[in-house]
């Protein structure tokens, strides 16, 4: 592994071959991680995207993006997957309720509660 002044980690090789490098924009508070594992030579973009809070918010892999939304407590509240599936997250007293439904469409596929110690619970 190979760090910057800042003791950041910049890129991670093995056995002389680069597997991945990291570049930090430290104004914006933005980094780009470059995936080289493929074994085609050729770098996959990994781009996490943070709030205030430091929680994550999107995440860019190639041209493939999820987002994620968080009420004030920092509770999940809704994801946004690549083929753009919206789930929604719901808190019903000591239970958080999972609505997911397909963006083309925008039927309700599943609805499932989990309790705040992620046992499922099955409706």
């Amino acid at each position: 592994m190979v760090y910057d002044t800042g003791g950041r980690e910049t890129s991670t090789s093995f056995d002389g071959k680069l597997l991945a490098a990291v570049e930090r924009d430290l104004n914006r508070h933005s980094v780009v991680i470059t995936d080289y594992t493929a074994g085609d030579g050729l770098g996959v973009e990994h781009v996490p995207g943070f709030d205030r809070r430091g929680l994550l918010t999107s995440r860019t892999r190639g041209t493939q993006r999820m987002c994620w939304d968080y009420d004030g407590d920092g509770n999940r509240t809704r994801l946004t997957d690549t083929h753009g599936t919206t789930t929604t997250y719901v808190e019903i007293g000591p239970l958080w309720m999972r609505q997911d439904s397909g963006a083309a469409h925008r039927k309700i596929r599943a609805i499932r509660a989990y309790l705040v110690t992620t046992t499922l619970v099955r409706l």
